[in-house]
């Protein structure tokens, strides 16, 4: 099961809208994953329990240093349903967990 952690500044409404952007497609192509949000800080302290974050680009320079197996999505617009779809999409194709 795909495990994956959203997070913005405080780990609340932008996380949360995120949230539902990636529960929207995940369900969409039925794949089995949990997925939570968090702040910045508790999910940097928390990523190696994940296989995903999905971020804004501008928090990519505070976790690619401590990315080891976890991947990384960043988000230019957090906001933007068709960008949360387009890019977990892609994700999704190349691990292989949906045609």
């Amino acid at each position: 099961m795909l495990k994956i952690i959203l997070c913005c500044g405080n780990g609340m409404f932008t996380s949360q809208m995120m949230l539902m952007n990636v529960e929207n497609v995940l369900k969409k192509y039925n794949v089995e994953a949990t997925a939570k949000h968090d702040s910045v800080g508790n999910a940097q302290s928390n990523l190696s329990q994940y296989d995903l974050l999905i971020c804004s680009n501008s928090f990519e320079h505070v976790f690619k240093p401590h990315l080891k197996d976890t991947d990384m999505i960043t988000l230019t617009n957090v906001a933007s349903k068709s960008e949360v779809a387009e890019k977990l999409t892609a994700y999704l194709k190349e691990k292989g967990l949906i045609d």
